[in-house]
């Protein structure tokens, strides 16, 4: 069918979804031999008008959309690096609030970055209906431009969860995390509260929030005054026992040679070892060297107990189904990127220095 005018290419449109019960944009724009933007901007004045209720991907009529809310609950898959540490309980608390929404949830471990993660949705479009997916996948490394182009034509709404688009093409996916620069910048403050002056930061080699991390101790150090050396900055590798001894000695050997009293580590399985290290050498913490740590997951368990950043949990996955939804269920708005400010949770690792 040729070009038609607006009113009766409208009018085309609702007796289509009327007739149907729903359409798709591709579709249609292939009928009217029209672009996919023309149809999108026809589904958008029809449902001003209250005649359609837009979909991803195209449109249904009203009471269809009531329908497919109420018999048929939308259902969302959630792809994490992990089901361990920290990511379970944030995948336990986006079930929470998808069930308080009536929503479906299923979640999947990725068995590794990369490949994994598309591997996974492919089978999950293939064997269950699934309306959306809060994805987590690789930040950096040689296949994130990989991953970025097939985000950028996957045709199903997504919000990354702890991660931000890495790619110009993905300014219509939205994304929910946590701040690390405020984050890393909170537990400074803290220190600097104390009475500290020589404050290092210390994290694994790589990560995907490690360089806001880092940033955030840096910018929080230059405002305030403080010294900010690069070898201030010093790499957790391993945290079998053997290992911290031989890494984490000279680190302690280090931080005295410097005058350091107090430091922030990512996460906390690491600040944890470097107590356990500093048990081992006879530094007493706090009085020596205080310490914070990052995801307050273990942070409790610590000897003493751990100050530690927390990142908002439920915060993140509250933002994270609504977002989704509305993907779902209003999809002309515009892609929302939101970032969370966490917490400071003070426990006894933090002292003024002797």
């Amino acid at each position: 069918m040729n070009e038609v005018l607006g009113t009766e290419r409208r009018r085309y449109i609702l007796e289509a979804v009327r007739r149907r019960g729903s359409v798709q944009v591709a579709g249609l724009a292939a009928e009217l031999g029209v672009t996919g933007m023309t149809i999108r901007r026809d589904l958008a004045i029809l449902a001003e008008r209250g005649a359609v209720d837009r979909v991803h991907g195209g449109a249904v009529t009203p009471a269809e959309a009531n329908r497919l809310v109420r018999d048929r609950p939308l259902t969302i898959a959630m792809v994490v690096p992990t089901l361990g540490y920290w990511w379970g309980p944030l995948a336990q608390a986006v079930r929470t609030e998808a069930a308080g929404r009536g929503m479906r949830l299923v979640v999947t471990e990725s068995r590794s970055y990369g490949r994994d993660t598309q591997e996974i949705v492919s089978q999950l479009r293939q064997t269950s209906r699934i309306d959306g997916f809060l994805l987590s996948p690789p930040t950096e490394g040689p296949e994130r431009r990989e991953i970025d182009e097939w985000l950028a034509t996957l045709d199903a709404p997504v919000v990354l969860v702890e991660r931000e688009p890495g790619d110009t093409r993905l300014h219509d996916v939205s994304s929910v995390g946590t701040n690390g620069v405020v984050g890393a910048a909170l537990a400074v403050h803290h220190l600097h509260g104390r009475g500290h002056r020589r404050i290092a930061f210390m994290a694994p080699a790589s990560g995907p929030g490690v360089p806001a991390r880092i940033e955030g101790w840096r910018r929080a150090l230059i405002d305030l005054d403080l010294p900010a050396p690069a070898d201030w900055r010093y790499t957790s590798v391993s945290l079998t026992a053997s290992h911290r001894d031989r890494q984490l000695g000279p680190v302690l050997d280090a931080m005295a040679a410097d005058g350091v009293t107090g430091v922030l580590v990512v996460g906390d399985p690491h600040a944890l070892a470097l107590m356990d290290a500093c048990r081992d050498r006879g530094v007493v913490i706090p009085r020596d060297l205080s310490v914070i740590g990052y995801d307050d997951e273990l942070a409790a368990l610590a000897d003493p107990p751990l100050t530690s950043v927390q990142p908002p949990r439920h915060e993140l996955a509250e933002i994270a189904v609504r977002l989704v939804t509305d993907r779902l269920l209003r999809p002309e708005r515009v892609a929302q990127q939101v970032l969370i400010a966490p917490r400071l949770t003070i426990r006894a690792s933090t002292a003024p220095p002797a």
